[in-house]
This record gives C-alpha cells, structure tokens and sequence, in this order.
C-alpha cells in the first residue's frame, strides 16, 4: 500500500482536503522534511479548486497570500 510519505517527491505543492485538516501537522512535518510546499482550504473553496482545473492551476500560481500556509 502506497503512504503519502512514498509520493510527497512527485509534488511541489500538497493540499490537504478540509475533512482531513486533523492530519495536516504530520503532513506539514512530512512535507518539510521534503522540500515541499502544503496548504490547507475551506471546504468551499477545495469543492471549487477540484471543479474548475483552470481555478485550481491559479491556486498553485497565485499570490501565496491566498494559500492557507502553515
């Protein structure tokens, strides 16, 4: 079975959906050991991101003040 620690390298950015914002210290933790950016969403605006692909590639290229970096 494939761990989230065995994938964080094929990413730049890890965004954890908002019902699993209880695991999101042991995913930062894990993220930074890697070198790998992670942000956080409101429910709202992850149903959003995951509907609209040309609105999720903004999320990752906006300005980093609209992510939710921890």
């Amino acid at each position: 079975m494939v761990q989230h620690k065995d994938i964080i390298n094929d990413y730049d950015l890890i965004i954890l959906a908002p019902q699993m914002a209880s695991m999101y210290d042991e995913l930062k933790h894990d993220c930074d050991e890697q070198g790998v950016k992670s942000a956080t969403t409101s429910g709202r605006e992850y149903v959003g991101l995951t509907r609209d692909p040309d609105k999720g590639f903004g999320f990752r290229t906006g300005p980093y003040g609209k992510l939710s970096f921890r």
